[in-house]
Parts: C-alpha cells; structure tokens; sequence
C-alpha cells in the first residue's frame, strides 16, 4: 500500500527546483528575522529589570530601544514567513496537510498565539515609553513566539514521518497530538532557538552604528553585542554536534555522500568562525 495517494493531475506552474531556491532564499530570510526578533524578547524585559534595580539609565534606555523595534521586527517575521509556508505546501501539500490534521488543535492555536505575543509587543513598548517595566510583557511574547517554533518544528518534524502517521491518528484522533517521539526535533529547535540569542547579538552591534545615540549607548551596544555573539554561536556549535548525532542512519548516509550539503556544512562552520572573530 502506497503511504502517498496518486499525485494530483493539475502539474506545478514552474520548475521544481525554481520552488525549492525560492522557497530556501525565503526561509533564510524568515529566519534572520525571526532570530532577530527573539534575540531582542530575551534582552530587552532582562535589561530593563536589570536598569532599575541597578539605577543605570544605560540599561533602560537600551531596553526601550530595542522594545520600540520590535513591533516592526515581527512584522517582518510574519510576512517573509508566509512564502516560505506557501511554497512548502506547494512541493510537499499532501504530507504537510496530514501532519498538520494530526495536530490541528496545536496548529490552529498559531493564529491565537500569534495575535497574544504581538499585542504584547505593543504593550511593552508603551510600558517603556511611560517608564514602567514590562518584564511580565516581555516574557509573555517570548514564550508566545517559542511556543509557535515549537509547534512548526513538530508540524514539520511529523511531516518527514509518515510512517508515524496511523499511529498517532488511532490514539487521538481529534488532532490534540503533540509529542511526536522524534528524537530529532527538540535538538533542532534548541539549535535554532540558541542562534536566535547569537544573531540578536550581531543585531545589536549593527544598532550601535546609528549615529543619534550616546557614546556611552553605543560602547554598551558593541561590548555586549560581542559578547552575545561569541557565547550563544558556540553554543549552537555544540547544539549542531546534538542535532548530527541524533540524525538516523539513511539521513547521514544521505548527508555524506551529497557534495553540496558537505559545502554547507563548512560554510556554515566558517560563518560561524567570522561571526566569532568579528
């Protein structure tokens, strides 16, 4: 018996392989944004906590520069991660909708967690501008958006396995399955997740170049941003060692004998080194 049923008669409007770049070029694009906007979720509430209990107005103000973007930042997570949805459905629809029905309690939750960690946003950067805290803001977008990667890393994850499928239908079959029993997938989303402090890292050091701000601002911004950067890349170093090592034997066998994933390994492993260095 087939796991797929016969592909659809209606062909794809262009080449396969002009869906797959498009569709990676905006996935990485996704991506920055996302580590972006999850990098300033963790630094902002965290320093302006740290800013009035310490009476530093470095910090504070810092937290309230990096909370006034945010709003804009999740604007850009949402719209460059709509393409990269769409095109997946396009070249892999019918595994996607399956494993998606599989979860669906937890899939269609996106939509409330979405609007709940944005409107927070909203409240943090009001907050900030009246000169309160918005530690309880803060944490609550955080945890709203890591609670959405977590539910895309499983959809997608449960998407790879089909033969997982009949399965996890007869033991709940009212879409309110989550754990999918892939040892892959929490490995993946804490690499991903540790970038994402990595690159808010680089983002603050390309903050630091805006020329309307203090010297002292500006010190802070290069030294933490440094910092950040050094600490959460090796660390997602260590978190990629995680991820190989629990990938199954047809994935590694697959992933040694094509060159170009080879190429991306050292690319990535040299990006990582500049990003030290820098």
């Amino acid at each position: 018996m087939e796991v797929f049923p016969a592909v659809d008669p209606i062909p794809l409007p262009a080449p396969v392989w002009l869906f797959m770049a498009l569709h990676t070029l905006t996935l990485i694009l996704h991506f920055i944004a996302l580590h972006f906007l999850i990098g300033g979720l963790l630094l902002a509430p965290a320093w302006g906590l740290a800013g009035r209990w310490s009476k530093d107005t470095s910090l504070r103000q810092v937290s309230q520069l990096i909370a006034r973007r945010l709003p804009v930042v999740m604007t850009y997570v949402i719209n460059l991660g709509v393409p990269p949805l769409l095109f997946t459905q396009v070249l892999y629809g019918r595994a996607l909708y399956t494993s998606s029905i599989l979860i669906g309690a937890w899939w269609i939750s996106v939509i409330g967690l979405l609007l709940f960690g944005y409107s927070m946003l909203y409240v943090m950067v009001q907050r900030g501008e009246t000169g309160r805290t918005f530690v309880l803001a803060g944490g609550a977008a955080l945890l709203s958006v890591l609670m959405i990667a977590m539910i895309y890393s499983t959809n997608m994850t449960l998407m790879l396995r089909p033969e997982r499928w009949p399965g996890i239908y007869r033991a709940n079959p009212f879409g309110a399955t989550f754990h999918t029993g892939d040892p892959t997938m929490f490995p993946r989303w804490l690499f991903m997740m540790l970038g994402s402090a990595g690159i808010g890292g680089v983002g603050l050091l390309l903050l630091s170049l805006k020329q309307d701000l203090t010297h002292d601002v500006q010190r802070f911004l290069r030294q933490w941003g440094g910092r950040l950067t050094v600490i959460f890349i090796a660390l997602q170093v260590a978190a990629a060692v995680w991820v190989v090592q629990v990938q199954t034997a047809p994935v590694m066998d697959a992933l040694a004998g094509v060159l170009f994933y080879r190429f991306c390994e050292g690319g990535w492993l040299v990006s990582a080194a500049l990003l030290i260095i820098l």
